[in-house]
C-alpha cells in the first residue's frame, strides 16, 4: 500500500473560504483572495519536513462553519502525510482538503492506520491544544528546560534544517534504530 486517502471528498466552495490555517513554519494563514491569483490554486505540503512543516494539522473556516483535520501519531511513530488545499477539476471554484497519509510499507507488511480527527465548529485553538496534547507533545518538555544556560544562544542561531529521507537517501521506515524520534 502507498498512499491512504482519508477523509476523500470533501469538497469547500472556495468563495466561501475566509481561511486557511497550514503548518508551515511559523504557522501560515491563507486569507481571502489567496487563490484568485492563479487558476490552479492547488498547494500541498509534506509533513515532516518540506516546506518547513511541523505538524500533520490543517484547519479551515469557512462562510458556513469551521473545520480542523490532524492526525494522531502513536507515541514513537510518525507517518509521512502530505496536506494541503486542491482545486477540484470536477468542481470548478471549490477544492478539497488533501490528506493522505504515505506509510512507506514494503511488499507484505500489516499496518494499522493512526487515528484521524476532526474537529467542527471549534476555533483554532483548542483543536491546536487537543493536538498537541493528543500527540504527546507536552511530554516533550520545554526547550528552554532542555537547552539550560544555552537557550539564549540556541534561540538566537540560524535555523539549519535537513529532511533526513531526501539527505540519507532513507525513507521514514528505513532510519537507523539511532536516528527514530525518541530514540536515546
Amino acid at each position: 500500500m502507498e498512499r491512504v486517502l482519508f477523509p476523500s471528498d470533501l469538497l469547500f466552495p472556495q468563495a466561501d473560504l475566509p481561511e486557511l490555517l497550514l503548518p508551515v513554519m511559523p504557522g501560515v494563514i491563507l486569507q481571502p483572495g489567496i487563490f484568485d491569483t492563479q487558476a490552479n490554486y492547488s498547494y500541498t505540503i509534506r509533513y515532516p519536513g518540506w516546506p518547513g512543516v511541523f505538524a500533520d494539522y490543517q484547519a479551515l473556516t469557512s462562510t458556513r462553519g469551521r473545520l480542523a483535520l490532524y492526525t494522531l501519531h502513536r507515541p514513537g511513530e510518525i507517518i509521512s502525510t502530505w496536506l494541503g488545499p486542491i482545486e477540484d477539476g470536477d468542481h470548478p471554484g471549490y477544492f478539497y482538503l488533501y490528506h493522505t497519509l504515505v506509510p512507506g510499507l514494503r511488499a507484505q507488511a500489516v499496518w494499522e492506520s493512526p487515528p484521524v480527527r476532526l474537529h467542527v465548529e471549534q476555533p483554532y485553538s483548542p483543536t491546536l491544544t487537543a493536538y498537541r496534547t493528543g500527540n504527546y507533545l507536552d511530554d516533550w518538555g520545554y526547550l528552554r528546560t532542555k537547552a539550560g544556560p544555552r537557550y539564549e544562544q540556541l534561540v538566537r542561531s540560524p535555523l539549519l534544517k535537513v529532511d533526513t529521507d531526501q539527505a540519507a537517501g532513507w525513507g521514514l521506515c528505513d532510519q537507523p534504530a539511532g536516528h527514530r524520534r525518541g530514540a536515546v
